[in-house]
Formats: structure tokens, sequence, C-alpha cells
């Protein structure tokens, strides 16, 4: 089915199933979230930005130190993630064998907020929509990389995304799987997350 790959003519307003304003955002280019950035940040007067990888660990993590915020079992994704289960599985039997035996209440995006947040009260980290981070991807960099608040590589070819999706697998939800494309991608599979920095009157 076309939901599951780069559909030329879906767009955040229409991916292809139908969902409102609740759902999260996709088919969102890492362009898309940088002028999405600018001009959040122009309209608030705050910087808004992608976060950088390391950042969106941190962020998704919590504070664990497990597959995924809810632990190693992949089960435990069914109360904290939108991934793929037996729900979604219905409309792609061939890949069945893949699914989480069990099923979540959605098979495609959920509204935002469906699921038990993180530690640190954060919804959505994993499963739902692959999230952009600001960074290029570079497999050995963080072999040489400062230990503290890492800014990712300087240059490269591709962006990392990470989380995954309604659409993934749990081998792929984990809080440490890297992904990647390059920052003109169109995928009804991926959108953004934004943080926003804290100034000293915050």
């Amino acid at each position: 089915r076309a939901y599951s790959g780069r559909d030329r003519t879906a767009s955040w307003e229409n991916p292809g199933w139908g969902p409102d304003d609740t759902h999260p955002g996709s088919t969102v280019t890492w362009n898309d979230a940088g002028a999405m950035s600018q001009w959040l940040s122009k309209q608030e007067g705050k910087t808004a930005r992608l976060p950088t990888e390391a950042e969106w660990e941190y962020a998704c993590r919590a504070g664990t130190s497990t597959r995924y915020y809810s632990g190693d079992e992949p089960r435990s994704l069914l109360q904290i993630a939108n991934t793929f289960d037996a729900d979604a599985a219905k409309n792609w039997p061939a890949w069945q064998p893949y699914a989480l035996e069990g099923p979540d209440g959605y098979a495609f995006t959920a509204p935002v907020g469906s699921f038990k947040p993180n530690a640190f009260g954060l919804y959505d980290m994993l499963g739902n929509a692959w999230e952009w981070t600001a960074d290029w991807h570079d497999e050995n960099y963080y072999a040489q990389s400062p230990l503290a608040d890492p800014q990712g590589p300087a240059d490269g070819s591709v962006r990392v995304r990470r989380g995954g999706s309604w659409h993934t697998w749990s081998l792929y939800a984990r809080c440490s799987y890297r992904n990647w494309n390059s920052d003109q991608t169109r995928y009804t599979l991926v959108g953004m997350r934004l943080l926003r920095e804290l100034s000293d009157a915050d």
C-alpha cells in the first residue's frame, strides 16, 4: 500500500488516511521542519528548533537505559507507543510476522497523547511518526564525539530521524535506533518535534 512508502501524492494535509488535527503531522521534510522552526520562532519571539540527536535521545530515554522507556520487552510498546501491531498488520498481512502480538487500537496514526508518557512527561517519543533531528548522519561520529552535549557532525549527506512510527516494527522503535533520509525526503511516516530554548526569563 502507498501509505507505507513514499507516495508523491501525499502531503501533511492528506497523508492518505484522513487524520484530523489531533494527530501528528506527517509527510514533513527536514527542510519543512526548518521552515516551521523559523516561522514559530518569529511568531513567539522564542527560539524553536529541531533537537540535536543527543538531545532527542536524552528526552526519549527520560533516565532509562532499556530498549524502550517502558523496558526491554517489545510488548511493552503497546502501552506507550503506536507501532506496527495487530491493528496495522490487518492492512499488510504479508508483514504479520513482524507485528507486535496485540492491538494498540490504531492502524495508522493515533491522536497525540493517546499513550502513556515517559518519566519526563513526554508523549509519543516512540511510534506514531518518525521525528527529524537537527543532525547530519555519520556512523562513526559518537565514537569520537564530546561526552557532554554533542552537537552532531559538521556536514554530511543525510539527516537523522528517530523514534519510529505507526508502521515501524519494534526492532526499529528502540530509543537508540538511528535512521536517516535526505533533507528533501517527503515520507508518510515522518514528522517532527520541535523544542523551545529557554531564556533567563523562563
